[in-house]
């Protein structure tokens, strides 16, 4: 059953298709924040950013940053689109906590831990390997089909991280931790990828963003 925002947006005409190129900017946007966030978190980790000393752990970095998105987000989302866009079904609505607390969670907490214990550069290297997670998802559930530029981007994606953490060189350390934690969030992005996709055809995009942080609470 669709909520109600999303049937209302079902019967309204068409927008007009996007050109890629802005696509492809707001991933670039969403990169570059992604970025700076993360280095602010290590910054804050190791105690450089408040004259030596760190303030806040992993967990509590994750959990206050979603605190402040809802408190924001929502108002913003009130005062644009009234209360129709807080409409959602309860099925989608346990999705959305799932998602928030196994996927986004998950993939903030352990991305924060891994860049604690390691560099930024490791962590997000590794995290960003989610897409190839997703893609033997698709493959396995017949979604999308094995071709040989798909294996062949997977490989790369695979070798291209193993050298970025230095696995081939002889004498490299890294911490074990880092790296698993890394992986772990790399599943919960790939996951939250997977689950989104389906939720946002049901709902507007925002609703589920506003639903999914409220549900890490």
């Amino acid at each position: 059953m669709q909520s109600e925002f999303a049937a209302k947006q079902t019967i309204s005409p068409a927008p007009e298709r996007q050109h890629p190129w802005r696509g492809y900017f707001f991933i670039a946007a969403a990169t570059f924040c992604w970025g700076a966030a993360v280095a602010v978190g290590k910054a804050i980790f190791n105690g450089s950013l408040f004259a030596g000393h760190a303030l806040i752990s992993p967990m509590v970095l994750t959990q206050a940053r979603t605190t402040f998105a809802v408190l924001v987000f929502g108002p913003i989302l009130l005062l644009r689109f009234g209360r129709r866009i807080f409409s959602i079904s309860r099925t989608d609505l346990w999705l959305c906590a799932l998602v928030g607390t196994l996927g986004v969670a998950c993939s903030n907490f352990f991305y924060y831990l891994a860049v604690q214990k390691s560099t930024v550069s490791l962590a997000i290297t590794i995290q960003y390997i989610a897409p190839l997670w997703v893609l033997i998802y698709m493959v396995v559930r017949g979604r999308e089909r094995p071709t040989f530029q798909r294996t062949a981007a997977a490989f790369v994606a695979m070798t291209g991280t193993a050298l970025a953490i230095g696995v081939f060189q002889t004498g490299t350390k890294f911490s074990v931790i880092a790296v698993l934690a890394a992986l772990l969030a790399s599943f919960g992005y790939a996951f939250y990828n997977v689950a989104a996709q389906t939720l946002v055809t049901r709902n507007h995009q925002f609703t589920v963003m506003f639903y999914m942080l409220l549900g890490r609470q």
